[in-house]
């Protein structure tokens, strides 16, 4: 019976994959920073798809505005992207040497950058390029997070001038934190929108399980009578 029960509910996750729906097209962005003046916010490099943001790693807030203990996570910091918001600026100004491409970098030497994607997206490739400089922490990291937490974290050794940090396969990812202490250049990311199961998918599986169980009570009476 166990074993039966299990056998329907792999059935009704095949059934899930199978009947996954698409919200939109894939991801296909790259960034140099170079299209606006050194001291431009990066929120002029925002799309419809891709947004910069400073980030924070905090707790999630109930009803009241208290946070919920065991819930931090990173996400956008919308005040400081208020009172200090994120600029694109030549790395030349900080004595950090020339921009890996062009100009401009993306500044995060005061604070986390919290790459914000518009969905989640099962990303492809991954890749940005570290100022050209050695000053910042060797044990710097790279995490691919989605809304509860980090899916994966990539080293980024800051202490390797022009380090170019590229990743490969990482699934439902919904952002990419960039470490503080450093100018970021080359921003690039592939992916495909996230498989979501339709709403009638989940019904379907929930029924299945519900189903089991009740054929699993049945045969246990039968079995003590």
């Amino acid at each position: 019976m166990r074993k039966s029960f299990v056998a329907l509910l792999a059935v009704a996750a095949f059934a899930a994959t199978a009947g996954s729906t698409f919200a939109g097209g894939g991801l296909n962005a790259s960034f140099n920073f170079d299209s606006q003046a050194s001291g431009s916010l990066a929120s002029l490099f925002n799309t419809s798809q891709v947004t910069f943001h400073n980030a924070k790693f905090a707790p999630s807030l109930d009803g009241f505005g208290d946070p919920i203990t065991g819930t931090d996570h990173w996400q956008i910091d919308a005040a400081s992207d208020t009172d200090f918001p994120l600029l694109v600026q030549n790395p030349s100004i900080f004595g950090r040497g020339s921009a890996p491409s062009g100009i401009n970098a993306l500044n995060g030497l005061d604070q986390e950058i919290l790459v914000q994607f518009d969905q989640a997206y099962d990303l492809s490739s991954f890749s940005v390029t570290l100022d050209n400089d050695t000053f910042g922490l060797s044990s710097a990291q790279i995490n691919f997070i989605n809304g509860s937490g980090i899916l994966l974290s990539v080293g980024a050794n800051q202490n390797i001038a022009g380090l170019v940090v590229s990743q490969g396969a990482v699934a439902g990812v919904t952002g990419v934190v960039l470490p503080a202490l450093a100018l970021y250049d080359n921003l690039s990311v592939v992916g495909t929108v996230a498989a979501v199961p339709e709403p009638s998918t989940w019904a379907a599986i929930a029924g299945v399980a519900a189903l089991g169980l009740a054929i699993a009570r049945r045969r246990q009476r039968a079995t003590v009578a």
